[in-house]
């Protein structure tokens, strides 16, 4: 009926109540008061209902978001005390608290606090993957093997979670290491022997080095670069950046070739990174972790 009275039909002057129509904007104000007008007398509950129905769209996208940076929040905070306190010492309730928000808040995204655990082992995997694949894509020798380690072990050294996760401290991770296989996310990030043989096919590794040992050794070059404070204070350390240094010239003259193809290195880790994450992602999806041993 409205349709008929205005020459414009009633989803048009719906559409211009809820100032999103295109063609409002030709309407003077007194058109739109009356428009406003003859909605709610002639056509209301059809108006009423298509705003309801985009009010509620809007409710839903705004929960959902407020849900995703309170989820932010509540990790930021648990990475903060985990790291501070330990994880038997950090309570939800420690964990609410400083995110700011109700402890039953917490509830609504994880059962227990060692499922928040391992959200946020999987958060702070990724972004140190992330951060890794950024350093290495910055730099020009990035896609060789002493920058691909070098540039690994600064962003496991920048990410104070990880590190403890890498060297299984006891007063980080606390009781949390009886029950949960931590390790295992360690493990599909860290240099194995899979690695080192696309790197020599690469031409960016000496051949006539076993890939298995060369892995091996890779790893204790790594378990000492995060774990030598426990032998060592920091304060009597180098700087980090002269140590990394030190090491990427250890490997370019031992077993790196430099003349290998750069790209193809890069490749291989883009592509690493790439499947670790789409096997975070799932074990965030709550499918079966096929990569977890027996």
């Amino acid at each position: 009926m409205l349709g008929k009275l205005t020459g414009f039909p009633s989803t048009f002057i719906c559409d211009i109540f809820l100032g999103i129509h295109p063609r409002s904007k030709d309407l003077d104000p007194l058109g739109k008061v009356q428009f406003l007008l003859s909605m709610v007398r002639l056509t209301g509950g059809y108006c009423v209902l298509k705003y309801d129905q985009q009010d509620k769209l809007g409710h839903k996208v705004m929960n959902k978001r407020n849900a995703s940076h309170r989820v932010e929040r509540l990790l930021d905070a648990a990475a903060d005390l985990i790291v501070r306190l330990g994880y038997d010492k950090t309570t939800i309730g420690d964990i609410a608290n400083l995110a700011g928000v109700a402890k039953g808040s917490v509830y609504l995204h994880w059962a227990s606090k060692d499922d928040l655990f391992e959200a946020l082992i999987i958060r702070e995997m990724t972004r140190m993957l992330d951060d890794l694949l950024a350093r290495v894509e910055a730099d020009p020798r990035g896609g060789s093997l002493p920058g691909m380690v070098t540039h690994s072990l600064l962003a496991l050294q920048a990410n104070p979670l990880m590190r403890a996760l890498y060297t299984r401290d006891s007063r980080v991770l606390g009781d949390t290491m009886r029950h949960q296989d931590s390790a295992r996310y360690v493990e599909r990030f860290w240099f194995g022997k899979a690695f080192v043989e696309t790197m020599q096919a690469a031409g960016l590794v000496r051949k006539d080095v076993d890939p298995e040992s060369l892995a091996y050794v890779l790893s204790i070059i790594s378990y000492g670069f995060t774990g030598i404070e426990s032998i060592i204070p920091s304060a009597q350390a180098p700087p980090l950046e002269k140590v990394a240094s030190a090491l990427d010239s250890l490997l370019a003259r031992g077993i790196a070739l430099e003349d290998g193809d750069m790209e193809a290195g890069k490749r291989v880790l883009r592509q690493g990174v790439a499947l670790i994450n789409q096997q975070y992602q799932a074990i965030s999806d709550g499918q079966p972790d096929l990569t977890k041993k027996a």
